[in-house]
């Protein structure tokens, strides 16, 4: 079933992990069987290595989660911080997104469809803001759509690596999908949520991420939502009057030009959607699903963005919260995924956990060495034979020269 690093024990003597359904930048979602009222639910578990000021924030972000009640919001059951690895605790959601709907149908949505999701999506937010929860992250992976319609999730996750003392230099988020307040630091305000809500619409109705996809750089993608998407218009030609205006102000690039609230926003997109109830259906797409993937909830497939770090402010909070056993377990999480065969992803984890490794506990460390050993083996595997040499001489030499430091 491969490794359970992140699984808190505390958690399992009532959980039993079935299988990993997603991964991301933040944390790891489970499938897992609750043993007590045999039930199938969704755990995410966020990397460790939180302080205690924040281990109590994400306890009060848990408790506006679980206050919010709405069949277009993810039901939150539980939240905690077990052996330092902060979870919550949710529904087990059936369906797919609405990136892996796009893609499965090959083309965008009709617009009644496309409104219908967006106005679904609208009336989630609606329960979440008047419960005093902002989503954050608004974008077509976090969009499910389920046997009972459209569901949001991963809510107010981006506010637990928020620093609120640090306003103006932390900013988290996927880089396509943020409004372009959020760049300079300003805090999220349902405008924000808005913002997102139509950059998804764009979304369906191109079938392409509105401000481009992020390849070797997220610079040209953030030059132009910062300069604001170009109307509707020039990139669908054919939309009903009026349509596109309202779809313009919800991507507005000043938050006032936005509609006022969700209420209005709905009530300006309505005329365009179809019957409620109507979920868009796509034909499954056959695709590769590895050992530590599976069709569903949170599924983290390669097309999705990364969420991305905009400051240097940020790479040094990750890192201020990293600690040795956080990182010695992020790396072992990796030694198991290249076991698997998962070799980028594993790749992935230790680039991330090397800046700590070098920085804090020093270019010498065991865990620093490891780290480097590893990422080495990936890049043998990946077939960047000349750099996986270049980085095993240097593991070597280190481990030579403390030898002989040693010996002398």
């Amino acid at each position: 079933m491969g490794t359970y690093d992140m699984f808190p024990r505390g958690l399992s003597r009532r959980y039993e992990p079935v299988r990993v359904i997603g991964r991301g930048g933040m944390g790891v979602v489970f499938e897992a069987e609750d043993l007590r009222l045999e039930r199938r639910v969704a755990i995410k578990c966020l990397h460790g290595g939180f302080r205690e000021g924040d281990a109590q924030r994400f306890r009060d972000e848990g408790v506006a989660l679980a206050r919010i009640s709405h069949p277009g919001v993810v039901h939150v059951y539980d939240t905690g911080v077990d052996e330092g690895v902060p979870y919550l605790l949710m529904e087990l959601l059936d369906g797919e997104d609405l990136s892996e709907l796009v893609a499965g149908l090959g083309q965008p949505l009709p617009v009644d469809r496309a409104c219908r999701v967006a106005v679904d999506m609208l009336a989630g937010l609606a329960a979440a803001h008047a419960s005093g929860v902002l989503h954050r992250d608004v974008k077509p992976q976090n969009v499910r759509l389920t046997s009972r319609g459209v569901v949001l999730y991963d809510f107010g996750i981006a506010k637990l690596v928020e620093d609120d003392d640090t306003a103006g230099g932390v900013v988290v988020g996927t880089v396509g999908y943020l409004a372009p307040e959020r760049f300079d630091g300003t805090r999220a305000t349902p405008a924000s949520d808005l913002y997102g809500v139509g950059v998804c619409l764009r979304f369906m109705l191109t079938g392409k991420p509105p401000a481009g996809a992020a390849e070797d750089s997220h610079a040209p993608v953030v030059y132009r939502i910062l300069r604001g998407l170009p109307p509707l218009r020039e990139v669908v030609a054919q939309v009903p009057d009026g349509f596109a205006e309202v779809v313009d102000s919800l991507c507005a690039k000043h938050p006032a030009n936005r509609p006022a609230d969700t209420a209005e926003a709905i009530r300006l997109l309505s005329p365009w959607a179809a019957e409620p109830g109507t979920v868009p259906e796509a034909p499954r797409v056959p695709r590769h699903v590895g050992p530590a993937e599976a069709p569903g909830h949170w599924n983290t497939s390669s097309h999705e963005p990364e969420p991305v770090t905009l400051s240097i402010d940020i790479r040094r909070l990750v890192r201020s919260r990293m600690t040795e056993p956080s990182a010695v377990a992020r790396q072992r999480e990796a030694v198991g995924l290249l076991l698997r065969g998962d070799v980028q992803e594993a790749a992935d984890i230790l680039d991330g956990i090397f800046p700590y490794c070098r920085e804090t506990l020093g270019a010498d460390h065991p865990t620093t060495l490891a780290c480097q050993y590893w990422k080495a083996v990936c890049l043998v595997r990946l077939g960047a034979s000349a750099s996986a040499l270049e980085l095993f001489a240097r593991v070597s030499t280190r481990i030579g020269a403390g030898r002989n430091d040693t010996d002398e």
